[in-house]
């Protein structure tokens, strides 16, 4: 906990301003921390006894959606408000949150950590979020000065060697010059550019794909992908369907083709053990896909031999309790659908 001397009213910026609430929170992923960022953060402290800042998406790898990672955005955030809003007698939490599948998973452990007994506000435009069929008992609060900023337009800018320095804060400023001199940095540019030609080549799709969750003796089968997009990132076996298959024999096709796992097709479909389709819009990072995972549970008494070809780097069975730790290290949702069939 960040904390300073507690009093009933809080000084930023030279004003001495009256408090209404017990609480206040902002939500946010902060890629990047920008100028509508802060006016929600001053408003917060204007406004509440205690402020807790939860930023999202804390368990995802780095993408060119989610460039900067939790430990490096918490700083940011922390930084700024020291910089800029706290002079005295304010007390603040950073806490991170993590994506899930469910709504619900995700609400819960933010309800968690909140004291329901206090008067609470979120701060920010709830309504555009979908925050207030989660949380009805909160009050929202809007900022005096509305800021519309796309982060989607500074980071896109940014990747093409672009700052925004009339909308970021300082301390941002100083970040983004120091991550443009970083081999990481040069490895989005490479994912950005890799997705931008896909687009311009195929469009945004909706396209359709086919995964394997393929387990055995406690272990998953996963792929560490070559290539651009995600390269470097651990998936499941799996690809785009072809025109002449169904959606079965594309994933076997592609279970094959990447991992040349030594399963035949009788045994595919014996052991067969679900089926689901996942199709959030926001599921893949370079286009809208839709997919069909098939989870396979294969005995132990069948050797299943792979060996990684086409586009996958290196195949590997990894235990549930690996798999459990690897959310910022897999490619798009192929952490949550492998969980979807194993469980948490």
């Amino acid at each position: 906990m960040d904390k300073k001397n507690k009093s009933d009213s809080v000084l930023i910026k030279g004003e001495i301003m009256k408090k209404n609430y017990d609480l206040a929170i902002v939500f946010g992923r902060f890629q990047i921390l920008h100028l509508g960022h802060c006016e929600l953060l001053k408003k917060a402290f204007e406004v509440a006894d205690k402020v807790i800042v939860f930023i999202g998406s804390m368990n995802k790898p780095r993408t060119i959606v989610d460039p900067f990672i939790g430990q490096e955005r918490t700083t940011l955030v922390r930084q700024y408000i020291y910089n800029n809003l706290i002079d005295s007698s304010e007390e603040f939490d950073i806490l991170g949150i993590y994506d899930y599948l469910s709504n619900a998973k995700w609400a819960k452990q933010i309800s968690s950590k909140v004291d329901s007994s206090k008067k609470v506000c979120i701060v920010g435009s709830c309504k555009n979020e979908g925050y207030e069929k989660f949380f009805p008992a909160f009050d929202h609060v809007l900022p005096d000065d509305i800021i519309d900023i796309n982060a989607t337009d500074i980071r896109s800018n940014f990747y093409s060697g672009i700052i925004d320095y009339d909308l970021i804060p300082k301390e941002t400023i100083h970040f983004l010059e120091c991550f443009k001199q970083t081999n990481l940095y040069n490895h989005l540019v490479g994912e950005n550019n890799c997705i931008r030609e896909l687009n311009k080549a195929y469009g945004k799709g909706p396209f359709l794909t086919c995964d394997n969750v393929i387990v055995q003796d406690g272990r998953v089968l996963l792929v560490k992908r070559k290539n651009h997009p995600g390269k470097g990132l651990w998936a499941i076996p799996g690809g785009y369907l072809d025109v002449n298959e169904s959606l079965k024999e594309g994933a076997y096709r592609e279970l094959l083709e990447e991992t040349n796992a030594s399963i035949t097709w009788e045994q595919f479909n014996r052991f067969l053990k679900g089926q689901e389709i996942f199709d959030n819009p926001k599921r893949s990072v370079a286009c809208r896909i839709v997919t069909s995972a098939y989870y396979i549970q294969l005995p132990n008494w069948i050797e299943c031999k792979i060996n990684a070809a086409d586009d996958a780097a290196e195949a590997r069975w990894f235990t549930f309790n690996e798999v459990a730790s690897m959310a910022n290290v897999m490619y798009d949702d192929h952490f949550h659908i492998a969980h979807y069939f194993i469980g948490d």
